[in-house]
């Protein structure tokens, strides 16, 4: 639930101003009214691309990660990470890049340094596209908390049950997964 609410936090104060669109209006109709793209160019919904990429999930260059493991075992995921992207020539399982990794990856680090860790590349792309100023949205860091949870704390039970909804229409056919925390759970094991 709390990919819905930062993909909110993502667009407010970019494509709308704050305080204009209401998290429930933004989750019933424009995060949820999505489904499969009709063509392109459009954008399919968060959970057809979960489902494309589960499709994909034993190919050699698909690794997926979830936020909580990151936040659980840090130091396991890094080297999972590093070992992912090993190659003959490039070894990045050394301790001194895992400990590096492990550093800079942390919440506290990243905070300290967050106008690294913001969209100012890929606003700055669209903004003109999109017709907006080409400083719109540059104010705001994505860096909010360090942990998740919140959505599940904020989300309105009519949003909440929206998304039960969607899982079980497109998500649990294709992974037999009744919900993300038991997806989690078997593409961690």
């Amino acid at each position: 639930m709390d990919v819905v609410l930062s993909f909110f936090n993502f667009f407010e104060g970019w494509f709308f101003e704050p305080d204009t669109v209401s998290l429930e209006e933004f989750a019933s109709e424009f995060w949820l009214s999505r489904g499969f793209p009709e063509s392109k160019m459009n954008n399919a919904s968060y959970f057809v691309h979960l489902v494309s990429w589960y499709e994909r999930r034993n190919d050699p260059n698909v690794l997926f990660l979830f936020y909580e493991n990151l936040k659980e075992n840090l130091d396991k995921e890094i080297r999972r990470i590093a070992k992912f992207m090993s190659t003959s020539k490039h070894d990045f399982t050394t301790d001194e890049i895992v400990q590096g990794a492990l550093q800079r990856s942390s919440f506290a680090f990243m905070k300290s340094h967050q106008s690294h860790f913001d969209e100012k590349l890929s606003k700055l792309a669209r903004n003109e596209a999109c017709g907006l100023p080409k400083t719109a949205g540059m104010s705001e860091s994505k860096l909010k908390r360090g942990h998740s949870g919140l959505g599940k704390e904020t989300l309105p039970k009519s949003i909440r049950e929206g998304i039960f909804k969607k899982w079980s229409e497109v998500v649990e056919p294709a992974t037999g997964c009744n919900f993300y925390e038991e997806l989690r759970i078997k593409m961690s094991s």
